[in-house]
């Protein structure tokens, strides 16, 4: 290619620039330049309904009327995962993987994470390079779990579940979170086990192997129940804090959040928790869920 003179540098910056693609592009669909300096076709579609794709599973795979299944994305692995209680399989926690291609979710084979009926309620939370999830027992030891998934593809590894030794006596809610900035598993749940109503976070330090390190319990409500619809967790990765957001049945049940920052070490993991903020003036609230806008902070 000729350019007139004075012009040479123009070839530096490209008028026709010529890149390696990365994947299939279809003429006319739009691109990105990715990290590797390929181009790459933007996906353009509209997202198929989690409950529409839950029927073509497996026939024989209910959610409890009174459960409800969570999910959440697996960048590493570019998977969605999905944890529920099949009622329709002995009540056990299940989990199953998919994955995305031009508006549809292809799902793998559902896996048991353990052989026990659970209560419903199942967290998930991603981060380490593994996906994790925690449920609490129905029947023998009625205490809450954690697992760790490898995920490849669709196909699903569990570690093995680890007893946190924290009972389970009423079938409220059980939440994680990530904190990405101390590997800190955060662990929220609202349980009558004591005699008194109380709603907790429990952090846990882990290895990118699966491996967990118990920390100290804090409250965060004492003598209020907490539902699992009445509460949500959300990570705010630009402060590196989690903040929780609730129905506070000691206080009228007005919405109430609070910040929480991870402290301590990996040895010995902390979390602090900030003060309480009603953000629903005089009016009570119920069922709830939080996100976070990362454009708006």
């Amino acid at each position: 290619r000729s350019y007139p003179s004075g012009k040479a540098f123009l070839s530096d910056e490209g008028i026709d620039k010529t890149f390696t693609a990365s994947g299939t592009i279809t003429a006319g669909k739009p691109t990105i330049l990715t990290a590797a300096g390929k181009a790459k076709q933007i996906a353009e579609s509209v997202g198929s309904d989690i409950s529409v794709a839950f029927t073509t599973m497996d026939d024989s795979d209910t959610v409890s009327s009174d459960g409800a299944a969570h999910m959440a994305y697996d960048s590493t692995s570019e998977t969605f995962v999905a944890v529920y209680e099949n009622a329709g399989g002995s009540d056990y926690p299940h989990a199953v993987a998919g994955t995305w291609s031009e508006g549809t979710i292809t799902w793998g084979t559902p896996v048991v994470l353990q052989s026990v009926g659970c209560n419903r309620e199942i967290g998930i939370a991603v981060g380490n390079g593994k996906v994790w999830t925690s449920w609490a027992r129905n029947v023998d030891t009625p205490n809450i779990y954690i697992t760790s998934l490898s995920i490849s593809g669709t196909a699903i590894t569990v570690a093995t579940p680890t007893d946190t030794s924290i009972t389970w006596s009423n079938e409220l809610g059980i939440k994680l979170s990530y904190d990405i900035s101390s590997n800190y598993l955060l662990l929220f749940n609202s349980n009558q086990s004591t005699g008194a109503w109380l709603f907790k976070v429990k952090p846990y330090y882990t290895t990118s192997g699966g491996g967990l390190t118990a920390g100290a319990t804090s409250t965060i409500v004492t003598n209020g129940s907490v539902h699992a619809n009445e509460f949500d967790v959300v990570y705010d990765p630009d402060t590196s804090r989690t903040v929780v957001a609730y129905r506070d049945d000691s206080n009228s049940n007005y919405g109430t959040a609070n910040v929480i920052q991870s402290s301590g070490t990996s040895g010995s993991p902390t979390v602090t928790i900030g003060s309480d903020v009603v953000f629903s003036g005089t009016d009570a609230v119920d069922g709830l869920t939080a996100t976070y806008d990362t454009t708006n902070d």
